[in-house]
Protein backbone atom coordinates (compact mmCIF):
# COMPACT_ATOMS: atom_id res chain seq x y z
CA UNK A 1 0.00 0.00 0.00
CA UNK A 2 2.89 2.28 1.00
CA UNK A 3 4.45 1.93 -2.40
CA UNK A 4 0.99 2.80 -4.34
CA UNK A 5 -0.33 5.56 -2.40
CA UNK A 6 1.98 8.84 -1.42
CA UNK A 7 1.91 9.51 2.92
CA UNK A 8 0.19 12.59 2.44
CA UNK A 9 -2.91 10.68 0.17
CA UNK A 10 -3.22 8.93 3.06
CA UNK A 11 -6.37 9.49 5.17
CA UNK A 12 -5.04 8.42 8.89
CA UNK A 13 -8.10 9.23 10.56
CA UNK A 14 -10.27 6.83 8.59
CA UNK A 15 -7.64 4.50 8.82
CA UNK A 16 -7.56 4.78 12.21
CA UNK A 17 -11.47 4.51 12.57
CA UNK A 18 -11.37 1.45 10.28
CA UNK A 19 -8.33 -0.43 11.68
CA UNK A 20 -11.20 -3.39 12.94
CA UNK A 21 -12.31 -3.69 9.84
CA UNK A 22 -9.01 -3.68 7.77
CA UNK A 23 -8.11 -6.10 10.35
CA UNK A 24 -10.98 -8.65 9.91
CA UNK A 25 -10.38 -8.50 6.39
CA UNK A 26 -6.94 -9.65 6.72
CA UNK A 27 -7.82 -12.71 8.87
CA UNK A 28 -10.40 -13.87 6.53
CA UNK A 29 -7.94 -13.11 3.57
CA UNK A 30 -5.02 -14.72 5.82
CA UNK A 31 -7.27 -18.20 6.80
CA UNK A 32 -8.67 -18.60 3.45
CA UNK A 33 -4.89 -18.72 2.24
CA UNK A 34 -4.13 -21.30 5.07
CA UNK A 35 -7.37 -23.06 4.17
CA UNK A 36 -5.98 -22.87 0.32
CA UNK A 37 -2.52 -24.11 1.00
CA UNK A 38 -3.40 -26.91 4.15
CA UNK A 39 -6.15 -28.31 2.00
CA UNK A 40 -8.70 -28.43 4.85
CA UNK A 41 -11.51 -25.72 6.22
CA UNK A 42 -10.63 -24.16 9.30
CA UNK A 43 -13.42 -22.61 11.28
CA UNK A 44 -13.38 -19.67 13.35
CA UNK A 45 -13.49 -22.12 16.35
CA UNK A 46 -10.79 -23.62 16.15
CA UNK A 47 -9.07 -20.20 15.26
CA UNK A 48 -10.35 -19.23 19.09
CA UNK A 49 -8.90 -22.89 20.15
CA UNK A 50 -5.46 -21.82 18.84
CA UNK A 51 -5.50 -18.69 21.13
CA UNK A 52 -6.84 -20.20 23.88
CA UNK A 53 -4.76 -23.35 24.46
CA UNK A 54 -1.46 -21.24 23.61
CA UNK A 55 -1.01 -23.87 20.36
CA UNK A 56 2.79 -24.48 19.19
CA UNK A 57 2.77 -24.26 15.17
CA UNK A 58 3.54 -27.29 15.49
CA UNK A 59 0.63 -28.54 17.44
CA UNK A 60 -1.72 -26.76 14.89
CA UNK A 61 -0.20 -29.14 12.29
CA UNK A 62 -0.88 -32.12 14.38
CA UNK A 63 -4.44 -31.27 14.89
CA UNK A 64 -4.78 -30.24 11.29
CA UNK A 65 -2.75 -33.31 9.93
CA UNK A 66 -5.42 -35.66 12.12
CA UNK A 67 -8.24 -34.06 10.84
CA UNK A 68 -7.07 -34.55 7.35
CA UNK A 69 -5.81 -38.07 7.95
CA UNK A 70 -9.58 -38.96 9.16
CA UNK A 71 -10.98 -37.65 5.97
CA UNK A 72 -12.65 -34.78 7.58
CA UNK A 73 -12.76 -31.47 5.15
CA UNK A 74 -13.29 -29.43 8.46
CA UNK A 75 -11.03 -29.25 11.82
CA UNK A 76 -13.47 -29.76 14.05
CA UNK A 77 -11.50 -29.69 17.14
CA UNK A 78 -13.76 -27.24 19.34
CA UNK A 79 -16.40 -30.46 19.28
CA UNK A 80 -13.94 -32.44 20.43
CA UNK A 81 -12.47 -30.31 23.06
CA UNK A 82 -15.89 -29.60 24.59
CA UNK A 83 -17.40 -33.01 24.63
CA UNK A 84 -20.09 -32.60 21.79
CA UNK A 85 -19.08 -35.59 20.22
CA UNK A 86 -19.71 -39.26 20.31
CA UNK A 87 -17.76 -41.52 22.54
CA UNK A 88 -16.69 -43.45 19.29
CA UNK A 89 -15.56 -40.59 17.20
CA UNK A 90 -13.46 -38.67 20.46
CA UNK A 91 -11.45 -42.34 20.33
CA UNK A 92 -11.04 -41.60 17.15
CA UNK A 93 -9.77 -38.28 16.78
CA UNK A 94 -7.37 -38.66 19.88
CA UNK A 95 -5.82 -41.66 18.39
CA UNK A 96 -5.34 -39.41 15.29
CA UNK A 97 -4.15 -36.43 16.96
CA UNK A 98 -1.75 -39.01 18.85
CA UNK A 99 -0.24 -40.42 15.92
CA UNK A 100 0.08 -36.55 14.80
CA UNK A 101 1.79 -35.10 17.56
CA UNK A 102 4.21 -38.67 17.73
CA UNK A 103 5.65 -37.31 14.14
CA UNK A 104 6.15 -33.85 15.00
CA UNK A 105 7.02 -34.39 18.88
CA UNK A 106 8.87 -37.89 18.64
CA UNK A 107 11.33 -37.06 21.66
CA UNK A 108 7.71 -36.53 23.56
CA UNK A 109 6.22 -39.73 25.86
CA UNK A 110 2.53 -39.94 25.45
CA UNK A 111 1.59 -38.72 28.81
CA UNK A 112 2.76 -35.15 27.50
CA UNK A 113 0.53 -35.34 24.85
CA UNK A 114 -2.40 -36.86 26.84
CA UNK A 115 -1.64 -33.89 29.39
CA UNK A 116 -1.37 -31.38 26.72
CA UNK A 117 -4.90 -32.35 24.80
CA UNK A 118 -6.28 -32.29 28.85
CA UNK A 119 -5.04 -28.70 29.31
CA UNK A 120 -6.45 -27.93 25.48
CA UNK A 121 -10.20 -29.12 26.76
CA UNK A 122 -10.22 -27.88 29.91
CA UNK A 123 -9.26 -24.51 28.26
CA UNK A 124 -11.92 -24.62 25.93
CA UNK A 125 -14.19 -25.44 28.21
CA UNK A 126 -13.44 -23.34 31.30
CA UNK A 127 -12.27 -19.52 31.48
CA UNK A 128 -10.49 -20.35 34.85
CA UNK A 129 -8.18 -23.21 33.37
CA UNK A 130 -8.19 -19.99 30.62
CA UNK A 131 -6.59 -17.79 33.09
CA UNK A 132 -3.81 -20.54 34.10
CA UNK A 133 -3.23 -21.19 30.36
CA UNK A 134 -1.90 -18.06 30.23
CA UNK A 135 -0.69 -17.14 33.99
CA UNK A 136 2.42 -16.82 32.92
CA UNK A 137 1.20 -13.19 30.79
CA UNK A 138 -1.44 -12.35 33.45
CA UNK A 139 1.32 -10.58 36.02
CA UNK A 140 1.07 -7.64 38.28
CA UNK A 141 4.04 -6.20 36.18
CA UNK A 142 2.45 -6.92 32.69
CA UNK A 143 -0.73 -5.02 33.93
CA UNK A 144 1.21 -2.04 35.12
CA UNK A 145 2.85 -2.37 31.80
CA UNK A 146 -0.45 -2.25 29.83
CA UNK A 147 -1.20 0.73 31.84
CA UNK A 148 1.79 2.57 31.49
CA UNK A 149 1.47 1.93 27.47
CA UNK A 150 -2.56 2.57 26.99
CA UNK A 151 -2.18 -0.73 24.88
CA UNK A 152 -1.20 -4.53 24.79
CA UNK A 153 2.82 -4.53 23.69
CA UNK A 154 3.34 -6.93 20.42
CA UNK A 155 5.34 -8.89 22.69
CA UNK A 156 2.81 -10.07 25.44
Amino acid sequence: MKAQIPDDKIDRVKLAANRERYMIFGMVELTNGLENKMGIKMPEDFLFEIGRSRMEPNEILAIIDAFKFLGSDTVYVSDYFKGKLSRDENIKIEDALLVALRKYYPQKADDYFYERLGVMRKASRDDLKLADVYADKLTEENFKRIEREGKIPDDL
